[in-house]
C-alpha cells in the first residue's frame, strides 16, 4: 500500500497531549517531519520552551507547523479550544504524582483521560484517537512465561489484585497501582468511545521500556534512564526488581504512535510495541563496549531471563517497516543514545 495514503490529509491538525514529555516530543517530530501540524498541550508554556527551541522542531515553529497550549487534565472542560479543529488526538500525558493508594491514584487517571475525551468528543472534526497504554496493562513481565496476549482481552490482572489490597500502601504498591491506573483508564477511554457513540477510529500504543534519544534533561526523571545509570554506576541492587524487559527506541514508539493516529489500515487495536527482550546483561555488554576505559561490575543474572511472550496480531514490526522504512532500532543504540545523555549532563566518570 502506498505510504502517503493516510486517514487524515497531510497539513491536518493534530493533538498531542504531553507534547514536551520524552515521548510526547518524539510524536511531535514524527508528525512534522510527515507534513501534519502540531497542537501540544503542556502544563505551563515555560515548561515546554525547550521544544519549539528544539533544532529539529524550531524551523517548523518559525513557520506556525506547531502550537502549544496549556490544558492540565485535572481542570473538567480544560481541553475544550485546545482540540478545536483538529482532526486527530494522541493522549500520552498521565498524571505527575505517582502515588501508592490506589484510591487517589487510579481515579485520578481515569478521569484525567475521561477529561480529554469530553472535550474531544464535542469537536465534530477528530475522526482518530490514541491513547498511549503500557504493556504493563497487559500483564506484570515475567521471564520464561509464554502466556498470549489478546488484542483486546488481556489485562494485568494480578496488578489490580495487589493494587486494590487493603493498606497499608507501601511504596512497593506504586508500581501495581501504576498499572491498575492505566488499565482502568485505557479501558475507560475504549467504554466511553462505545457508549457515548463517537464516530472515531480508536488505537492505544503499548510499550515496555522506552530508550534511546533524549533531548532535555528534564526527561533524565523517568525511570529507564534512572535505572540504567544505576547500572553504570554498579548499584545492581536496584534494577534486580526488573531482570528482563522489553524494549523499544524512543523514535520507533513515536512512529507506531503516528501511525495509529494516520493509517487507515489500524483501527481498534492494542498495539504491542515490543522491539525486543533484553536483561541487564546484555545492557553491561553494551556500556563495556561503548565506555572502554571504565570497568563495570560483571554480569549478574544468571541463565539469560528472556520475555517470550505471544503477541496476538503483532503489527508493530511492520508499521515500523511501513512508517519508518526500516527494522527497529536496536538495543545498543538506544542504550548507548541514553547513557551517552546521562554521562554528559551528570558529569558521570
Amino acid at each position: 500500500m502506498d505510504e502517503t495514503k493516510t486517514a487524515i490529509p497531510q497539513g491536518s491538525w493534530v493533538l498531542v497531549t504531553a507534547a514536551n514529555g520524552y515521548t510526547g516530543s518524539h510524536i511531535v517530530m514524527e508528525l512534522l517531519k510527515r507534513g501534519f501540524k502540531v497542537r501540544g498541550t503542556v502544563r505551563n508554556l515555560a515548561s515546554g520552551q525547550w521544544l519549539l527551541d528544539d533544532d529539529f522542531v524550531s524551523p517548523y515553529a518559525k513557520r506556525g507547523d506547531i502550537e502549544l497550549v496549556v490544558a492540565d487534565t485535572s481542570v473538567p472542560n480544560a481541553f475544550d479550544d485546545a482540540v478545536k479543529g483538529v482532526s486527530a488526538v494522541i493522549h500520552v500525558a498521565i498524571i505527575s504524582d505517582f502515588t501508592a493508594d490506589p484510591n487517589i491514584g487510579i481515579p485520578a487517571t481515569i478521569e484525567a483521560a475521561l477529561t480529554v475525551c469530553r472535550s474531544a468528543a464535542r469537536e465534530s472534526s477528530i475522526k482518530r484517537f490514541v491513547f498511549t497504554s503500557t504493556f504493563w496493562a497487559a500483564t506484570m513481565p515475567t521471564p520464561g512465561v509464554t502466556d498470549v496476549i489478546t488484542n483486546l482481552d488481556t489485562w494485568n490482572e494480578a496488578a489490580m489484585q495487589v493494587a486494590w489490597a487493603p493498606p497499608p500502601y507501601e511504596p512497593d504498591r506504586m508500581i501495581p497501582v501504576y498499572c491498575a491506573s492505566k488499565i482502568e483508564s485505557e479501558k475507560a477511554v475504549w467504554k466511553f468511545v462505545k457508549d457515548e457513540k463517537l464516530p472515531w477510529v480508536v488505537n492505544s500504543v503499548s510499550p515496555c521500556v522506552i530508550l534511546g534519544d533524549i533531548r532535555v534533561d528534564q526527561h533524565l526523571r523517568s525511570m529507564p534512564p534512572r535505572l540504567l545509570e544505576q547500572l553504570y554506576l554498579g548499584n545492581t541492587e536496584a534494577v534486580q526488581r526488573t531482570p528482563a524487559m522489553y524494549y523499544s527506541h524512543v523514535t520507533d514508539v513515536a512512529v507506531v504512535h503516528v501511525a495509529a493516529a494516520v493509517d487507515p489500515d489500524v483501527s481498534g487495536l492494542r498495539i504491542q510495541v515490543l522491539a525486543h527482550s533484553y536483561n541487564w546483561n546484555d545492557c553491561l555488554d553494551i556500556l563495556r563496549k561503548a565506555y572502554p576505559n571504565r570497568k563495570f561490575v560483571d554480569n549478574f543474572l544468571e541463565g539469560n531471563p528472556t520475555l517470550v511472550y505471544e503477541i496476538e496480531n503483532d503489527i508493530a514490526p511492520s508499521l515500523i517497516q511501513k512508517w519508518a522504512g526500516r527494522d527497529w532500532i536496536s538495543l545498543e543504540t538506544s542504550v548507548t543514545e541514553m547513557m551517552n545523555f546521562i554521562v554528559k549532563h551528570k558529569k558521570l566518570q
